[in-house]
């Protein structure tokens, strides 16, 4: 039924429930009018047969001061005949039944020997049971129809629906021959009525007991598909097994209503029995074992009300097995029975009372809308009288039926039926009315909300999301307090916005606190004081009722809580409806999508101003490369250096002494991006001071690591080689602090040039002097010198396998005769073609002294740059 219903649309599905409930609440009406109407009559003593002759009755049980006893009959007199008519002992009833309630009836009574005629006055029997059974019958339906009209779509509130449409249901047709008097005396109409309600009966018995296995909490068994295909089985076959049951023991001759009137005399006892008391029972045993104990409060009235109605049962077949004509002689002992219809007032109570279902809001309205409703409904009162007749009039002609039909109830049901249907459109409109006129605030909420979904979406700044928020919920649900809480660690550079002038203090995340408890609830939660916390969310809790908020809503993105919104009190002193949650609510989604678009805006422009940074960083350091080579005596020069990223931690230096003498400075500080970029900023300051100050590169080296030892980071150091050529000398001084050694190329050989050394910001400088040599090489000509560092020979491929120094040598080799550019080119472009399309792994950086013997560095005509393969 709730996989069925989930295709309609709400209002849809509030029409159809509207229009069972209408029609079942007619039937009730109709049967218990019915049956005061044609109820047994009483005359308050009790019969017995007399055994030696079926045609006479022994009385016996005379109520005093009753309408037997006041004619003169006493216990013991035998009655003969009622109003001079004999009978048998089953049909003397139906005698007294004929005289009008009030009138007198003629008993022709035997005493002893002597025969008396006696005038008793009859009066109506009121039997408390049917009270009771047509109050739980309309309550049930009142409450079920306030229930899906607050959440149609809702599947609890469909569920409950269910439950008390099935149970209004079953105890409306409950009474004895209730299909006949709803059909009349028609085999047609009360075949077909019958049928209906055996199917209904067969899908309302289960639903009695499944309500139950989601209220008030879901239990395992309703999920158990076999579980409910057996209740509709049982119910199948309590209903045949009555049919077969009464078949049996009726007349030979099967007709109709006989049948009829049998099926629902018994189906009422073992409706009783069975199925209802079940859902008790499955209610009660949820209350003791799956209900906390400070949380059954709300759940208290609907126990008591249910034991009650127990209680009401069990004393009601007492006193039917003590007294056994307590109905005739004693009805005031059958007063308490009309307690069997305790449970929907109770529930219905708890409902509202306590907000079990989300309804409570609802009741209300419906109150204000029944007052002003039940003026249209009477005006169509005639109508449906006019039109129920006119189509029983059309019926009577198409069948060829003769009178009575055009005043059958069945009709009139119908006709009430169809006018409901019709009449939708005009209480659509009136509903519309009433909740202008009545429910200024809920419009408001609508407004407030269409706003704000208008609003938000173009709005990138926090503070603008913050005052959006604040003057549409205060101004809406007139607020006290408000305040909004973002995530310290999703939001780490954005400061908490407040919105109130008491500063609230931003809520940590950690286990236990207040915002770890909305991380699992993820649901609206009410703010306690404890004036001795204990936990995190406890302290939490009372740092915000100082600040006199009294309600958290979490902002969810994802199902993480990406924020708070806390409110204060109402300035009206009201509590929060469940309609103020909802929209709290559905703002905080807003909100949250909204706070987290800035959040991205934020970072993206944190980003970009971060990526414009770094370009103009990376502008300034390669300012910081010599521009172009320098004009030495004797020596041609290139240089390059390629970061791994957008600033790197390489560098190189090409320093001019004297026409003849160039200092070569090839470092690597160790790491990459903006952090090795400073440092190698400041050593290549120190350096160029170094070098005008100190006439060797072991000098230089001690001097630049004395005065950055102190300064630098343990888990930094740089690694630097130093070559100071002189021409005029015809020698290179190297030193070299860590760093990858040098490739020295020759006409006869290829090597590198080997020399202790550790890097700089390692150690003290007592220890780095000792740890680093100095040597010095003759100069050749037509000889290379190589500097790198570990950014060439280290890279990687995507087989990730090393470019290696073997490579390194023969490129070089194969360009040796070339000028140092076409050297260097070559290089760039084989590890280029090495890696392929990984990415740079270390920063990059190679600078070629070539010795040439001229006065100028020489320039080839030769092709800049050949491809090598890996194999040169």
């Amino acid at each position: 039924m709730i996989r069925f219903l989930e295709r309609f649309s709400g209002r849809t599905i509030t029409l159809l429930y509207t229009a069972a409930a209408f029609a079942i609440g007619i039937c009730c009406v109709v049967i218990f009018v019915k049956i005061n109407i044609n109820s047994e009559h009483n005359d308050e003593c009790a019969w017995l047969p007399v055994k030696t002759n079926d045609s006479l009755i022994y009385i016996t049980r005379v109520k005093p001061g009753g309408v037997t006893a006041m004619a003169g009959v006493q216990d013991g007199d035998t009655l003969i005949s009622i109003n001079k008519k004999r009978f048998v002992f089953g049909q003397a009833m139906s005698l007294i039944n004929q005289v009008r309630s009030g009138s007198s009836a003629v008993y022709h009574v035997k005493r002893g020997s002597t025969e008396l005629d006696l005038n008793v006055r009859i009066i109506k029997v009121v039997n408390p049971l049917w009270i009771a059974l047509f109050i739980m019958s309309m309550a049930y339906l009142i409450i079920g129809v306030v229930a899906i009209r607050s959440k149609p779509k809702g599947e609890l509130q469909q569920r409950f629906a269910n439950y008390c449409f099935a149970t209004g249901f079953v105890f409306t047709f409950a009474f004895n021959g209730s299909v006949r008097l709803i059909a009349g005396n028609i085999p047609l109409v009360q075949t077909l009525i019958f049928i209906s309600a055996i199917t209904l009966l067969i899908y309302a018995l289960p639903q009695q007991i499944q309500f139950f296995f989601h209220f008030p909490v879901r239990r395992k068994a309703a999920d158990n598909v076999w579980l409910r295909r057996g209740l509709y089985v049982l119910s199948i076959f309590t209903i045949i097994g009555t049919f077969v049951t009464n078949i049996r023991f009726g007349s030979h001759q099967v007709e109709v209503a006989r049948i009829v009137f049998a099926i629902m005399g018994g189906l009422s006892q073992i409706l009783v029995i069975s199925f209802y008391p079940a859902g008790l029972f499955t209610f009660t045993e949820s209350y003791f074992n799956e209900i906390k104990k400070n949380e059954r409060r709300p759940l208290r009235p609907i126990l008591i009300g249910f034991s009650i109605a127990i209680l009401a049962i069990i004393y009601f077949i007492v006193i039917q097995v003590s007294v056994p004509f307590a109905l005739y002689t004693k009805q005031e002992l059958l007063l308490p029975v009309i307690l069997f219809a305790a449970p929907p007032i109770t529930l219905g109570y708890a409902i509202f009372r306590y907000g079990l279902m989300d309804i409570s809001i609802i009741v209300e309205r419906s109150i204000i809308f029944a007052v002003v409703t039940t003026v249209v409904a009477a005006s169509y009162l005639l109508i449906v009288s006019i039109f129920s007749t006119f189509i029983g009039g059309v019926i009577a002609g198409l069948f060829g039926l003769e009178g009575g039909f055009s005043n059958n109830l069945g009709v009139t049901i119908v006709a009430f039926v169809i006018l409901a249907l019709m009449i939708e459109p005009i209480k659509r409109k009136t509903e519309d009315w009433v909740a202008k006129l009545f429910y200024q605030e809920r419009i408001n909420y609508q407004k407030a909300l269409l706003e704000l979904s208008r609003e938000l979406p173009g709005l990138i700044n926090f503070t603008q999301i913050v005052d959006a928020l604040s003057v549409r919920l205060r101004g809406t649900m007139h607020l006290e307090r408000l305040a909004i809480m973002l995530n310290e660690e999703r939001f780490t550079e954005f400061e908490p916005p407040e919105l109130h002038e008491n500063a609230l203090p931003a809520l940590g995340d950690e286990s236990g606190s207040l915002f770890d408890e909305l991380q699992q609830q993820k649901s609206p939660l009410y703010i306690e004081h404890h004036p001795n916390p204990v936990s995190k969310k406890q302290r939490d809790e009372n740092i915000m009722h100082e600040k006199h908020i009294v309600l958290a809503v979490p902002m969810l993105v994802k199902e993480e809580v990406i924020g708070v919104i806390a409110v204060g009190k109402k300035r009206s002193g009201k509590g929060f409806s469940q309609e103020d949650i909802d929209l709290l609510m559905t703002v905080a989604s807003q909100a949250a999508i909204a706070f987290e678009n800035a959040r991205l805006h934020e970072s993206e422009v944190q980003k970009q101003k971060m990526e414009d940074s770094l370009a103009l960083a990376r502008r300034i350091q390669q300012g910081l490369l010599p521009k172009s080579p320098p004009v030495v005596h004797g020596l041609d020069v290139s240089g390059v250096s390629l970061p791994a990223e957008i600033v790197g931690g390489d560098f190189y230096d090409l320093i001019r002494l004297s026409p003849t003498r160039l200092l070569v400075v090839v470092g690597d500080v160790s790491g990459k991006g903006m952090s090795a970029a400073l440092y190698m900023s400041k050593i290549q300051g120190m350096m160029q001071l170094a070098a005008h100050s100190f006439t060797t590169p072991k000098e230089m080296l001690i001097h630049v690591n004395r005065h950055i030892f102190e300064g630098m980071e343990r888990n930094t150091y740089v690694t630097m080689v130093l070559a100071l050529f002189d021409t005029e000398e015809r020698v290179v001084h190297i030193c070299r602090a860590g760093h990858t050694k040098p490739l020295m190329v020759t006409a006869a050989s290829t090597s590198f040039i080997s020399s202790k050394g550790l890097g700089i910001g390692l150690t003290h400088s007592t220890t780095f002097e000792k740890c680093i040599d100095e040597v010095t090489i003759p100069l050749q000509e037509s000889s290379s010198f190589v500097f790198f560092s570990d950014g060439l020979n280290e890279a990687i491929n995507s087989k990730r396998e090393e470019f290696g120094t073997e490579v390194l040598c023969n490129v070089v080799n194969v360009f040796r005769a070339f000028p140092s550019q076409t050297i260097q080119d070559n290089l760039v472009q084989a590890v280029s073609e090495f890696r392929g399309d990984s990415a740079l792994f270390d920063d990059l950086t190679i600078v070629v002294v070539k010795v040439t013997g001229t006065e100028t560095n020489v320039q080839s005509d030769e092709p800049e740059i050949v491809t090598v393969n890996d194999g040169v």
